[in-house]
């Protein structure tokens, strides 16, 4: 009982999250994934491979962050450090279209579809680290 709960579960959150959620629960093998996925908030994504797909799963569909309880003011500025391929940075721009957002990606192939999912924000490849 415990492995069909566990499945249902998995399945229904990508139901709630992603609006082309079939792409997502009835794959048509193991290795195929969707090269973009919209989903139920608005957002857009082109993606590579499953993990991005956790990512969107994990900061929309699960509001890891606590983004939905976040309350910004019009003009607020949003800095996206390690933005991977943007889903932060799209999500933030949904729920608050006027913040200005500055995104941080320092890997190409990330930025890459940075570029792509977040045309918005203002776009840096390159790391942010301390130095001596």
């Amino acid at each position: 009982m415990g492995e069909i709960y566990k499945r249902f579960y998995k399945n229904f959150d990508k139901l709630r999250t992603f609006k082309d959620w079939y792409k997502v629960c009835f794959p048509v093998s193991h290795f195929y994934f969707p090269k973009t996925i919209k989903t139920r908030l608005g957002p857009k994504f082109n993606i590579r491979h499953w993990t991005d797909l956790t990512i969107i799963r994990e900061v929309i569909g699960r509001d890891t962050y606590g983004i939905k309880n976040l309350l910004l003011k019009n003009d607020a500025v949003v800095v996206d450090i390690g933005a991977h391929i943007g889903v932060f940075s799209a999500y933030i721009h949904t729920l608050f279209p006027t913040a200005k957002i500055y995104s941080y990606e320092p890997d190409i192939e990330n930025f890459d579809l940075l570029k792509i999912n977040a045309p918005f924000a203002r776009l840096f490849n390159m790391g942010i680290a301390k130095t001596k």
